[in-house]
């Protein structure tokens, strides 16, 4: 009788566990990475100077999905310049692209400082 009972508890035990790594695991790895509901990438092409912002190819396609970019980039870096692209080709058809350029929050000296004096 008590093998019995301990196998019918291991047994609900395991479903109860397979069943709560299939509620949470399937969606968890794309809550996470925010790969989903992301709608553009940020890459380094140079450390600290340059950075390349990209469509994430489900979602739109067009250069005004890329601005909210610009937000999270401030929120690291003092934002230059930005140059609008359209150089890579998905499927014989060009894909916008955004390049910025940074300087570290660190580095960061204003061009010119406008002092009052008394």
């Amino acid at each position: 009788m008590g093998r019995k009972y301990k196998r019918n508890v291991l047994s609900w035990l395991l479903v109860f566990c397979i069943g709560t790594v299939g509620i949470f695991g399937f969606s968890l790895p794309a809550q996470a990475l925010n790969i989903e509901t992301q709608q553009y990438f940020i890459k380094q092409i140079k450390k600290d100077k340059i950075l390349s912002v990209s469509p994430n190819f489900r979602g739109d396609l067009t250069q005004a999905s890329l601005l909210p970019s610009l937000t999270e980039i401030s929120e690291n870096y003092h934002i230059r310049a930005t140059k609008s692209i359209k150089a890579e080709k998905l499927n014989g058809k060009l894909v916008p692209g955004l390049i910025v350029y940074v300087e570290s929050k660190s580095d960061f000296t204003p061009a010119t400082v406008v002092a009052n004096k008394p």
